[in-house]
């Protein structure tokens, strides 16, 4: 099963078929993940932007 959200609802995808799909394109982004402290930076930094455009 694939399930992704959108601002206009979620999607869920069940075909066998349909869901083998999406490693290929999708799989790749996981190379941009960040975890940890690099996580905890980015959401301060996203936060501070967020405060001062607001």
């Amino acid at each position: 099963m694939v399930t992704w959200s959108m601002l206009a609802g979620d999607a869920t995808v069940i075909d066998p078929h349909d869901v083998r799909e999406y490693p290929a394109p999708f799989g790749g982004l996981e190379r941009f993940a960040v975890r940890g402290d690099e996580l905890e930076d980015l959401l301060e930094r996203i936060s501070g932007d967020h405060r001062t455009c607001g």
